[in-house]
């Protein structure tokens, strides 16, 4: 047994050495599908709620913190309706980030089709759970402008806040666009101008060859960190999907960002198979409870692009 644990964590350090800095660990301690619930793409946990979306469904998804389901939200109103509330392709908002600021859940569509996805919801789970949406065009077609090359395409994976700021996690070149938050909110609002980000391209693993891309991430409370999930698929571009190869997870640390840089990662495994990844996509990650800032349980929710029922995944982060 001994032997066995200390092969376990060779083949982890085998593993993470496509990434940098302190060696990360996550442990899986429960997974589960989610009826109901198709291509799951965003999270947000409360203190006593969990919100789930998916990227093709009109609704938020509301559960207790057992994921018992609760309710569900109508984010977007869609009138045709097929395979089960299912959005067609051409039509979905594709809600591929979700973020909680100022105590308000902020569903951001994903800019890869202008304008059906420069979209924003606002979910104020204070406030009877009171809906707002926002054209994101003008801030979407700013970014495109400047920050996308020609011939590239605009694809937000994610969005994390950590304190004062919003960061963008654009998939494909891995592209991280850092905003104050003030500038981002009075952009939308016509009371500034547009705000020039600070602009990183981070290294992110691979497997067999080909280059893992941002799917998820979210600030870490009371830490200048950032949780990323990353995952890899067997496609020609950022946009379409293919065979899903494995998905990996890390750590940010914002005060070390810069171009090239390496974050500290690891690739999510099938259970004491450390080189063996494990075939998921996983979408969206979020905090549930953090016992030291090295040590916190994360949720993560996956989209196995058939459009079927969704799964959760709670994990224990280490580094």
């Amino acid at each position: 047994m001994i032997c066995k644990r200390n092969l376990y964590f060779f083949l982890i350090t085998i593993v993470s050495s496509a990434c940098s800095g302190p060696s990360v660990e996550c442990e899986i301690v429960h997974r589960q599908s989610l009826p109901g619930v198709p291509s799951a793409s965003g999270t947000a946990v409360t203190e006593d709620q969990v919100y789930i979306a998916g990227d093709n469904s009109p609704w938020l998804f509301r559960f207790s913190r057992k994921y018992e389901p609760i309710s569900r939200i109508s984010v977007f109103r869609y009138i045709r309706l097929s395979k089960g509330e299912i959005i067609p392709k051409r039509d979905k908002p594709d809600f591929e980030a979700m973020e909680i600021i100022n105590n308000k859940i902020f569903l951001f569509g994903s800019g890869a089709l202008s304008p059906q996805r420069d979209i924003m919801v606002q979910v104020d789970t204070e406030n009877r759970n009171k809906v707002s949406t926002f054209s994101l065009k003008p801030f979407y077609d700013m970014i495109r402008d400047r920050h996308i090359p020609e011939g590239g395409e605009l694809n937000i994976e994610a969005v994390a806040a950590p304190e004062n700021r919003i960061c963008f996690f654009l998939r494909g070149e891995n592209k991280v666009l850092e905003y104050p938050v003030s500038g981002f909110f009075g952009f939308l609002e016509n009371k500034g101008a547009y705000p020039e980000p600070n602009v990183y391209v981070l290294e992110l693993p691979s497997i067999d060859g080909i280059k893992s891309g941002f799917s998820g991430a979210t600030a870490i409370p009371g830490q200048d960190k950032i949780i990323f999930t990353a995952s890899v698929e067997n496609t020609p571009n950022a946009i379409d999907d293919g065979e899903i190869l494995g998905s990996f997870t890390g750590i940010i640390d914002c005060t070390k960002l810069k171009d090239s840089y390496q974050p500290a990662c690891v690739l999510l495994s099938e259970g004491d198979k450390a080189n063996t990844p494990l075939k998921i996509k996983v979408e969206s990650v979020s905090v549930l409870d953090s016992t030291s800032p090295r040590n916190i349980k994360v949720l993560f929710v996956t989209d196995n692009d058939t459009g079927r029922d969704s799964e959760l995944l709670e994990a224990l982060l280490r580094w």
